[in-house]
C-alpha cells in the first residue's frame, strides 16, 4: 500500500507535468495565457530633456498564476513626447522586456510610457503597466527680456516695475536656479539685487534705480553666463525727488530793450545732491523781456542758462526757470529807461529839434526856458527822470528838474558877464552832458540908418549893431533880434 506522501508526489507530478511540457512548445496553448504585465524597475527616473535615460524600462509578463510568460509580444506607447527603443518586441525566457526611452523636449507636459499586450492581428490590448518619468531642461541656451521694451521713470528714482529676465534651454524650458547678473550700462544709475538666481518659472527680477542723465537714454541688461544678454532702456525724465535752485543772476538792473550784463543762471540737482544732466529748463518773462535761449541743457554740473533782454515795462520786473515735476524759480530786476534821442528847445519856439544860440543881455534872465525833450530806444518820452543843470557863467534854477509825461525837463537861464558862456544838462545813466550855447551882450547899437526922414504910410529900412563888450569889440553874428513899435503907430 503507498503511504499517503507518495500518493501526493504522484499527483503533483501527474498534474506539473503536462504543464511543463506546454510551456516547452512554443504553439502549446498557455503561451497565450499571458494575464500581467509589471513594471520591474526604470519607473520614476529624471533625465535631461530629449535625452535617454540612464536605466531601461523594463516589464515581466506573466500568466494568471504568477509564472514568466516568454515569446509574448508588448508594445510600448509614449504620452508627452519623446520615443522608445524598440517601440514593439517579445519577452525573453524569463518573460521579461528591456527598452530604452528618450524623453521628449518639454519639461511641462506629463512624460509616460504605456506598455500594452499585442495580439497575432497587431490589436493592442488594455494597459497593463505605466512608466512615467520626468524631463529635466537642459543648459541655458537663452535669456529674453520680460515686459515692456522700453521703460519710463524719474531720474535718481526706481522704476514702478523690476527688471526681469527668463532664461530658458535649447527647447525653451525654463531653467530654475541659473545665475543673472545685472549691470547698469549707461546713465549712472544701479540695480538690487546686483546678482540673483531664476527661480522656478526660469525668471530672474531686480529693481532699477535711474541715474541723473537725461541727455542719452539709460540702458541696463541682465546676463547669464559670459554670452546670454538681455538688455532694457529706460527714458529719464524729472520727478519730485529733484529741485531746481537758483546760481546767479537774480537782482540786476537794466536798460529797456538791451541784455542784462550777466546770464541768469540755475543748477537741478537730485535729493542727493547729484547734478541731473541734459535736462531743458524754460525761460519766460511775458511783457518783461525775452530769453536766449528760450530752452537751455542742463550741463555736467546740473547748470542751465539764458540771457535775458529787457522788455518795454520799466521799473521792477520778473522772469522765471522751469522745468516739469519741479517749482519754477523767480528771478527779479530793474527795467530803467536811458534817453536815446534828445531833442533841444529853442528859446523862442518850444518842439524846436535844434540847439540854438541863445543870446541875452549880461547879467538878466533869459525870456525862454532850457529844455529838451527824452525818448528812450522805442521812441517813447521818459517821464520822472531827474535832471541836472550847470553853467560855465550866470546861474540856472532849479539846478535840479523832473521830465513831465512829454520827457520834457526845464529851467530858467540868468546869464553872467558879457561873451561866451555854456550850459549843461546831466541825465542818470549818460556818461556824457547835453550843452547848450549862450552870449551875454553889453549893449545894443543902432546902425547908420536911425534918424530918416520918411513918407507917413511908406517903408523904410533899420539896421542895429550887437556887441558884447562896451569897448564895441566882439560883434555878434546871428544873435536873435525882436523888433517893438514903440510909438507913432506903423509896424515891423
Amino acid at each position: 500500500m503507498r503511504s499517503a506522501a507518495s500518493l501526493e508526489l504522484f499527483f503533483l507530478l501527474l498534474v506539473s507535468t503536462p504543464l511543463a511540457a506546454g510551456c516547452d512548445d512554443p504553439t502549446h496553448p498557455e503561451r497565450r495565457s499571458a494575464h500581467t504585465i509589471e513594471v520591474v524597475s526604470g519607473d520614476g527616473q529624471s533625465a535631461t530633456a530629449a535625452e535617454a535615460l540612464g536605466q531601461p524600462l523594463v516589464v515581466r509578463v506573466l500568466d494568471w498564476i504568477g509564472r514568466p510568460v516568454p515569446g509574448r509580444r508588448v508594445v510600448f506607447t509614449v504620452a508627452g513626447g519623446g520615443s522608445v527603443d524598440p517601440h514593439a518586441t517579445v519577452t525573453d525566457a524569463d518573460g521579461l522586456v528591456h527598452v530604452t526611452w528618450t524623453l521628449g523636449t518639454s519639461t511641462a507636459d506629463s512624460q509616460e510610457v504605456e506598455v500594452r499586450f499585442l495580439d497575432n492581428g497587431g490589436a493592442q490590448g488594455r494597459p497593463s503597466a505605466v512608466f512615467r518619468a520626468r524631463a529635466l531642461p537642459g543648459p541655458p541656451q537663452r535669456i529674453t527680456a520680460l515686459g515692456d521694451s522700453g521703460y519710463a521713470g524719474s531720474v535718481g528714482m526706481p522704476l514702478a516695475d523690476s527688471l526681469a529676465v527668463r532664461v530658458t534651454d535649447g527647447y525653451g524650458n525654463p531653467v530654475p536656479g541659473a545665475p543673472v547678473v545685472w549691470r547698469v550700462l549707461s546713465g549712472g544709475g544701479g540695480v538690487t539685487p546686483e546678482t540673483g538666481n531664476t527661480g522656478s518659472d526660469g525668471v530672474a527680477r531686480t529693481l532699477w534705480t535711474l541715474g541723473p542723465r537725461m541727455d542719452s537714454a539709460q540702458v541696463a541688461e541682465g546676463l547669464a553666463g559670459l554670452t546670454l544678454r538681455a538688455g532694457f532702456v529706460a527714458t529719464a525724465g524729472v520727478g519730485l525727488g529733484a529741485r531746481l535752485v537758483k546760481v546767479s543772476g537774480d537782482a540786476q538792473t537794466g536798460e529797456v530793450g538791451t541784455p542784462l550784463a550777466e546770464p541768469l543762471r540755475v543748477r537741478l540737482l537730485l535729493a542727493d545732491q547729484r547734478p541731473i544732466v541734459g535736462a531743458p529748463v524754460s525761460w519766460s518773462a511775458g511783457e518783461a523781456g525775452t530769453f536766449s535761449p528760450e530752452v537751455s541743457t542742463t550741463d555736467e554740473n546740473g547748470e542751465a542758462s539764458a540771457v535775458w533782454t529787457m522788455g518795454k515795462p520799466f521799473g521792477p520786473v520778473a522772469a522765471q526757470a522751469a522745468i516739469a515735476g519741479t517749482a519754477p524759480v523767480p528771478f527779479w530786476a530793474t527795467a530803467v529807461q536811458l534817453p536815446r534821442s534828445i531833442y533841444w528847445l529853442e528859446p523862442n519856439l518850444h518842439g524846436g529839434y535844434h540847439p540854438p544860440l541863445l543870446v541875452g543881455a549880461a547879467n538878466s534872465l533869459l525870456d525862454n526856458p532850457l529844455g529838451f525833450i527824452a525818448h528812450d530806444r522805442f521812441n517813447r518820452p521818459i517821464a520822472g527822470m531827474e535832471v541836472k543843470w550847470r553853467v560855465t557863467a550866470g546861474s540856472v534854477a532849479p539846478v535840479t528838474s523832473v521830465t513831465d509825461s512829454a520827457g520834457m525837463a526845464t529851467t530858467r537861464w540868468t546869464l553872467g558877464a558879457p561873451g561866451d558862456c555854456n550850459a549843461y544838462a546831466k541825465l542818470p545813466g549818460n556818461a556824457s552832458e547835453i550843452q547848450f550855447w549862450g552870449f551875454a551882450l553889453t549893449a545894443l547899437y543902432a546902425g547908420h540908418d536911425d534918424g530918416q526922414l520918411a513918407d507917413a504910410g511908406s517903408t523904410i529900412d533899420v539896421s542895429v549893431a550887437t556887441v558884447g563888450t562896451s569897448a564895441g569889440a566882439g560883434i555878434v553874428d546871428g544873435a536873435s533880434v525882436r523888433w517893438t513899435v514903440l510909438s507913432g503907430g506903423g509896424s515891423v
